[in-house]
């Protein structure tokens, strides 16, 4: 777990960290404004363009709507405080034109206004309706329009901030605002704009980076597919082999456990695996440099993915880890907990140091939290994700230890050369202890911190 996603290229050997559906009250018309920044024009009065008015407006910019029929009245959700003007006033207003209008209408527009155009910096903040309808030809949206504009300063920004966000200045939302385009100077006035309406501007490049912009509203959990489907897999792999080993075997066949107590035990698993898995990335990618005696050399293509993962695999695991406990609570009535000696001193023992890993991790997920991250030194930081993680690990390592050490001196340990499943989860779990062990003597850590400070 870490803070939040950041790009990065593949192979960096560095350690890596819906819009609300509540309705907020109108603001209202009349609020007192100061208009000391200078003229800006909206080209379009749909949602974002009409959120984008208020925005400005609010920071102190004197705003024109521009619409096709001014002279409608808008709705009673969607009225403006600011004149609604035509589009040529609008244009011919402003030195800068926020065209938010939908991007089928760009060839049109163009072709009507071209020559007032001439000079202005244009900002395009739409949007395709899919992923593939403009960059399918290696064409964005922004490309299109510079070439239907000729002579016009086209920058690319805002398309990746929702309109509901922007209008309400929603905490926690989206803060960055991408900016791309050609001209260096279009691009300072647009993000010094951005700057002044509570946003972080960041240089996204050349125009040409528009389609990657664009691109970015379709991303649909990109980075959870790897860890989701080794969870997933983790997931199938033991419920199959529990339901086997616990239900289907002679002499194991009651199926009365197995909508909690089996699947307490799945999840369990699971989450172990996962967790061992997060820890053993770090303690392997210091075995690579170790062996390679370098930590300037990239790290291999399976490795780095690896290390990218563990902020997804952390979240995965905690949210079964929460389901663990959560059925192990349904499940503690049961008799059958009872009657394996999960309440006697070691089992008693087990669960202690099972509450303590639980809390430990509840720890490292919200620091997690930007906000939270934010107002802590790195050292602070990483001492409770390094340090604390690891003993949190240890933790539940323990926990399915002295849960399950009863059942391994059983003779059902033997069930048609099936181990208990808690042999099988702590396996990498506890190959990532002892290696982080082995890590930590002396003379292994002294040339590791040889190795990763010499260039």
């Amino acid at each position: 777990m870490s803070h939040s996603t950041s790009y990065s290229a593949v192979g960096s050997n560095h350690d890596h960290k819906e819009e609300s559906i509540f309705i907020l009250p109108e603001p209202e018309a009349n609020c007192c404004t100061f208009t000391t920044q200078a003229p800006v024009a909206v080209i379009g009065s749909g949602w974002f363009g009409r959120a984008l008015t208020t925005r400005l407006q609010r920071a102190g910019y004197s705003v024109t709507l521009g619409r096709r029929h001014p002279d409608q009245t808008l709705t009673q959700g969607f009225r403006v405080p600011v004149r609604s003007v035509s589009y040529s006033e609008a244009i011919q207003s402003a030195p800068v034109v926020f065209l938010a209008i939908p991007w089928a209408a760009h060839a049109w527009f163009a072709s009507l206004y071209l020559s007032e155009l001439q000079g202005k910096v244009v900002v395009d903040v739409s949007n395709p309706a899919a992923e593939n309808e403009c960059c399918q030809l290696q064409c964005s949206i922004a490309e299109t329009l510079a070439r239907r504009l000729p002579g016009v300063t086209i920058i690319k920004a805002f398309n990746t901030v929702s309109a509901y966000a922007l209008e309400y200045d929603m905490p926690g939302s989206q803060r960055q605002v991408l900016v791309c385009g050609d001209s260096l100077n279009g691009q300072r006035k647009v993000m010094n704009i951005a700057r002044s309406l509570g946003y972080i501007p960041v240089d996204a490049g050349a125009l040409r980076m528009a389609c990657e912009l664009e691109r970015a509203n379709f991303a649909f959990f990109r980075r959870w597919w790897g860890a989701v489907a080794y969870a997933f897999f983790l997931f199938v792999f033991f419920t199959f082999y529990l339901i086997i080993r616990t239900h289907v075997l002679e002499s194991n066949n009651n199926f009365r456990d197995l909508p909690l107590g089996t699947m307490n035990q799945v999840l369990g698993s699971v989450t172990l695996v996962l967790l061992g898995s997060i820890n053993l990335a770090g303690v392997a990618a210091n075995l690579w440099q170790l062996v390679h005696r370098t930590s300037a050399k990239a790290f291999p293509f399976w490795l780095a993915n690896w290390l990218n993962a563990r902020r997804v695999l952390g979240l995965v695991a905690f949210m079964l880890m929460l389901l663990h406990v959560f059925t192990g609570v349904l499940a503690a009535p049961f008799s059958h907990l009872v009657e394996r000696g999960k309440f006697t001193a070691i089992g008693q023992g087990g669960l202690l140091v099972g509450c303590i890993g639980f809390m430990l991790y509840c720890l490292l997920c919200v620091t997690s939290l930007p906000g939270v991250a934010a107002v802590m030194s790195w050292v602070e930081w990483r001492f409770v994700q390094s340090t604390c993680g690891w003993w949190a690990l240890i933790a539940v390592t323990l926990h399915a230890i002295l849960l399950e050490e009863h059942d391994w001196k059983e003779i059902s340990y033997q069930v048609r050369y099936m181990p208990n499943s808690s042999i099988l989860s702590v396996a990498i779990p506890a190959l990532a202890v002892v290696l982080k062990a082995i890590l930590l003597l002396p003379p292994v850590a002294e040339y590791l911190h040889k190795v990763q400070t010499t260039k």
